[in-house]
């Protein structure tokens, strides 16, 4: 399994298809999850663009269950960082399921009001309680000062925001 795609599952153990006319729901479930920043200016700087982000995703080493629909964690990074989507000053990443106490990279370029160039941030993200669950998205606030970059908290939902064809909202850059 790979990094950057939305893995959907569904099942419906409880119907019996003996019938020649059957109607089945369909309600897919995300089995990545998803990693959401929310970039803001804090003291000292005017933010006009958010130019790039990058995330260390998880290792590849994982296999989906297709009979639970269930990705195992893996429990390291990959050794190259990752682009993430943008979409204003938000920028989201689809990664498979993540437990470790070692926090993921985040580097953000951003274009500041009224300068010429663009300057480049890098943090330690910690996981939220150990672990990045299949099927919730994690709202990262980032704040970013004239000389660093904080957060100022996690927002852990399920993650159900999805256009209408089962895409992220956010739209990776190329």
């Amino acid at each position: 399994m790979f990094n950057g795609i939305d893995y959907l599952w569904w099942s419906a153990p409880q119907y019996d298809v003996s019938d020649s006319q059957v109607t089945i729901p369909i309600i897919y479930s995300h089995v990545a999850t998803q990693v959401v920043f929310d970039v803001s200016e804090g003291d000292g700087i005017n933010l006009g663009k958010l130019v790039s982000a990058t995330i260390t995703p998880p290792v590849t080493s994982a296999n989906m269950d297709l009979f639970t629909g269930v990705i195992p964690p893996v429990d390291s990074y990959a050794s190259i960082a990752d682009k993430m989507g943008i979409n204003g000053f938000s920028a989201q990443y689809i990664m498979l399921p993540l437990k470790t106490t070692s926090p993921m990279t985040l580097t953000v370029e951003v274009m500041l009001s009224g300068e010429n160039g663009s300057r480049t941030y890098s943090v330690d993200v910690p996981v939220p309680n150990g672990e990045l669950k299949a099927g919730s998205s994690y709202l990262f606030s980032v704040i970013i000062n004239a000389d660093s970059i904080s957060f100022s908290g996690v927002n852990i939902k399920d993650w159900t925001e999805v256009d209408e064809s089962g895409n992220p909202l956010y739209p990776v850059q190329k």
